[in-house]
């Protein structure tokens, strides 16, 4: 299960964001400081962070400090500020990073979620004991398939309708 750290001073927006996390069958760790996830995440374990730009400990301050370790988790910058272009070149520039404006469409952060998480499968079950969202990495779809063969199924590692067995799990 991928592992995302949330780090965003406004209750409301870092509520929105685990619950979109979680959604999403991922782990979420939530901070309402940059300095708070310092002191507490070994970034070298974490899928993803989350981070606003302005909070009292900046955000970009967390990642400078990140990457000075040598870590080179990806990151999405939020931010309701409109950056100077020099500053955000130089956000980009410290490697793995995107940087997305507020208010952002939920749709959007998901798809830059994925793209900067591109080896994550995320599994999440539905009320339906018998229904398996598998979210697949190569277009970003999500395909909705019930099984009869959860062992075969396991082992689907294409898209269903580009595999020549796929029907054999459903």
């Amino acid at each position: 299960m991928p592992k995302i750290v949330v780090m965003e001073d406004d209750d409301v927006v870092r509520g929105l964001l685990v619950k979109l996390v979680k959604s999403r069958g991922d782990e979420a760790l939530a901070f309402e400081d940059a300095q708070l996830a310092l002191d507490a995440v070994d970034f070298g374990a974490v899928d993803l962070v989350l981070t606003d730009l302005n909070m009292p400990t900046p955000g970009d301050k967390a990642v400078r400090q990140i990457r000075a370790e040598g870590i080179q988790t990806p990151v999405i910058m939020l931010t309701g500020q409109l950056l100077p272009d020099a500053y955000r070149e130089s956000l980009v520039a410290l490697g793995e990073c995107r940087i997305m404006a507020k208010p952002f469409r939920l749709r959007e952060l998901l798809a830059a979620m994925d793209d900067m998480m591109p080896n994550a499968w995320v599994m999440a079950t539905c009320h339906n004991p018998f229904v398996l969202f598998y979210h697949l990495t190569q277009k970003s779809t999500i395909v909705r398939v019930p099984l009869k063969n959860w062992a075969g199924a396991q082992s689907l590692s294409t898209r269903p309708e580009t595999d020549p067995d796929w029907h054999r799990y459903i």
